[in-house]
């Protein structure tokens, strides 16, 4: 069995463990994941159509590392493995700046009104949301 150390993607997260040479059958090593992780990457990665089979288990509760398997229809393992972490990232992105975009609105006092077509309306001003996007993302760089 060969085992890579796959840096470029999350260094010193997980391990690339290859059992022969099919590079469509692949496990992967996640170290110090859990359940978070693994059935939110299940998931992405089953959403692939070039994937045959994805699923990951926990060896045992005190160790804290997951075996996630992928099977694939000709395509290297870790490609799809790469895209559903992309994937996945894209989402976590997109619910962290809905979640900022929010907090902001309903911090403000003066912009609460009501949102149609992507504007918050009610108020003196128009508020658009993707203004109010890029005022979250500026107070969250501070």
């Amino acid at each position: 069995m060969a085992t890579l150390q796959c840096t470029t993607l999350f260094p010193l997260f997980f391990q690339l463990q290859a059992e022969g040479v099919d590079e469509t059958c692949v496990t992967f090593v996640l170290h110090e994941q859990d359940h978070t992780l693994g059935n939110a990457l299940r998931y992405m990665i089953m959403k692939n159509p070039e994937v045959v089979f994805c699923g990951y288990s926990i060896t045992h509760p005190s160790e804290d590392k997951i075996n996630l398997r992928i099977q694939t229809k000709g395509v290297p393992a870790i490609d799809s493995f790469r895209r559903g972490l992309c994937e996945l990232t894209t989402v976590c992105e997109h619910v962290l700046a809905t979640f900022e975009t929010e907090n902001y609105i309903f911090s403000r006092p003066e912009a609460i009104g009501i949102l149609h077509h992507g504007n918050l309306i009610g108020t003196n001003t128009v508020w658009n949301q993707s203004v109010l996007t890029r005022t979250c993302q500026e107070n969250h760089e501070k």
